[in-house]
């Protein structure tokens, strides 16, 4: 498993299916909602698209084969999750969330195939 591409595992298919909610049920109680994992899908998915110049023949298998990527979130509903989501008492450590509210002000660029988010600054 280290030092894999966990997207290229056939093995997980079924698991990558049940954590977007395509399955009825999840397969573990420790990651986040259905809704979560599409829209980081969809941030991984963009990342990956940039870097094969948006052929997505080149894509790893279980973004090719089990992702429908119209029932992803957009780049700009990722962000507004983001924000929404940890708005309030969180657990989430100080420096983290200085983190996060940059996120939240990132104007995003139009989704145009190859677009990606600026990656925040540490």
């Amino acid at each position: 498993m280290f030092g894999d591409n966990l997207f290229e595992s056939k093995l997980l298919q079924e698991t990558f299916a049940e954590l977007l909610g395509m399955r009825a049920s999840k397969p573990l109680e420790c990651v986040g909602t259905a809704v979560e994992s599409r829209a980081a899908l969809r941030l991984a998915f963009e990342q990956y698209n940039h870097r094969c110049a948006g052929d997505t023949s080149r894509l790893p298998l279980l973004l090719r084969e089990t992702v429908d990527l119209k029932q992803l979130p957009s780049l700009a509903e990722c962000t507004e999750l983001l924000h929404d989501h940890f708005e309030g008492e969180t657990l989430i450590p100080q420096w983290f969330q200085g983190v996060l509210n940059y996120a939240g002000t990132i104007t995003l660029p139009q989704e145009a195939a190859g677009a990606v988010p600026p990656t925040p600054p540490l």
